[in-house]
Formats: structure tokens, sequence, C-alpha cells
């Protein structure tokens, strides 16, 4: 094997984990004193706190995203027979019927950040000092991209199919691979 391809690659990764932290770090930022003050005002566990926040988060961002390929494909879609199309109350119930699926997928993806918030917290100091934080952040960014990029590849393409159509079955096997 060619040791400028590991080269390459390694710095590949290393910047993919610099930009990757870059974002971690400043969503810890932003995010770490509403997680406080949810744990205060509630009197909740660090964990609870963690997981009501995460799962707020994700489900908002869910609906965002989903309504706005909604919108896309509303407004791009080419013109047909009026008679088609769906009016208000259809767009409405389509977009009821996806909320338990985006329920679904916050649970899921609230566990994931759970375990990359552990990590991260594991190797933090009590101080929380800038570079503790920095350090935790980073490792567990690294686990992150080594688990997304090496063993859950299939897992993005996963949910999206997930949330916008609701089934895997009748995909043929190509698109997830």
């Amino acid at each position: 094997m060619d040791v400028g391809i590991i080269f390459s690659s390694l710095f590949d990764f290393l910047k993919l984990l610099l930009l990757a932290s870059f974002f971690s770090f400043i969503l810890y930022k932003f995010f770490s004193p509403i997680r406080q003050r949810i744990e205060d005002k509630y009197s909740l566990s660090w964990v609870k706190s963690c997981l009501v926040l995460n799962f707020s988060v994700s489900f908002i961002l869910l609906v965002f995203l989903f309504l706005h390929f909604m919108f896309i494909g509303f407004f791009n879609a080419p013109l047909r027979d009026p008679a088609l199309e769906f009016d208000f109350v259809e767009n409405i119930l389509l977009f009821l019927i996806a909320v338990p699926r985006l329920a679904i997928t916050s649970i899921v993806l609230t566990s994931f950040l759970l375990l990359f918030e552990l990590v991260a917290s594991f190797f933090m100091d009590k101080k929380k000092s800038f570079f503790s934080e920095i350090k935790g952040v980073v490792i567990s960014s690294a686990l992150f991209l080594v688990l997304f990029l090496f063993i859950f590849d299939w897992a993005p393409l996963g949910l999206f199919i997930f949330v916008f159509y609701g089934y895997l079955k009748p995909l043929p096997l190509i698109f997830l691979l």
C-alpha cells in the first residue's frame, strides 16, 4: 500500500475532525447554558436534562427540515392537473402523519447524542476549563466520525428515507449500500 495514500487519508480525516470539533464546540457552548437552566428549573439530573434538550432540539430541527423539503417540493414541482394536486387539508394531513415518524427519529437521534455527550463529559474535568472542554469535544467528535464514517455509514440515508417515506421495504437494495 502506498504511504502517500495513508497520509492523505489521515490528513483528510484530521481536517474533518477539526471541522466537526469546531462546530460541536460551538453547539456545546450554545446549548450548555440552556441544559443547565433546564436542569435547575425542573430539578432534573444531568442525563434527564440532556435527554429533554436533545429530544426537543432534534424534533424541532426535523420538523423544520421536513417542512422545508415539503415546501421545496410544492414550489418546484412541475405544473400538473389541478385535480391531481394536494390541497391544503391533504398537505396538513401528510404532515400530521409524518409527526410520529419525526418523533421516533428524534428518539433515535437523542440516544445517539447522549452517547457522545457522555463520552465528552467523561474526558472533561470537573472544573470545566477551556482545554478540558476542547479535549472532551474533540474525542467525542473523533468517536462520532469513526462510527458514522466506518460503521454506521448507512444511518443518515436510512433516517432520511424513514422520515420522508416511512419505510425501507420497497426500496431497491442499491440505495442502502
